[in-house]
């Protein structure tokens, strides 16, 4: 894997997932893993259990590509782009470990609804309702 086409679409989906391009969802077929249709394909990003962990509540985390029969076409995790890239890193002091745990917690919050359930409590406090 040269690693530069995956960089540039985790850094693409790190932009829109902040944007609120992607509607994320629970993968029902997987633990601690959300989905997103995007154009045909889907991409899952999914929390996983280190092999060797460096510190306690350390996860890897993983990007998957799939078809639309969501057979696997691509996948890569966070220590593999650090290891093609280091030095890329290293120098902008940027981290995919970092990158993909944001994709990760904002597809979470997408898909439970948290931000907006939350909005929806601060637009009827601002509108006055009592508590």
């Amino acid at each position: 894997m040269s690693g530069t086409k995956q960089l540039q679409l985790l850094n693409a989906i790190a932009s829109a997932t902040r944007n609120g391009k992607i509607r994320w969802e629970v993968a029902p077929d997987a633990s601690q893993t959300y989905r997103a249709k995007i154009g045909s394909k889907w991409v899952n990003i999914a929390q996983k259990d280190p092999a060797e962990p460096a510190e306690p509540d350390t996860y890897d985390y993983e990007l998957s590509i799939l078809d639309e029969n969501r057979n696997l076409i691509d996948s890569f995790s966070d220590t593999e782009l650090f290891d093609l890239f280091e030095t890329h890193f290293r120098e902008t002091n940027t981290r995919p470990y970092k990158t993909m745990r944001d994709i990760y917690f904002s597809a979470s919050r997408y898909a439970s609804g948290a931000d907006t359930a939350i909005d929806e409590i601060i637009n009827a406090l601002d509108d006055g309702l009592p508590f």
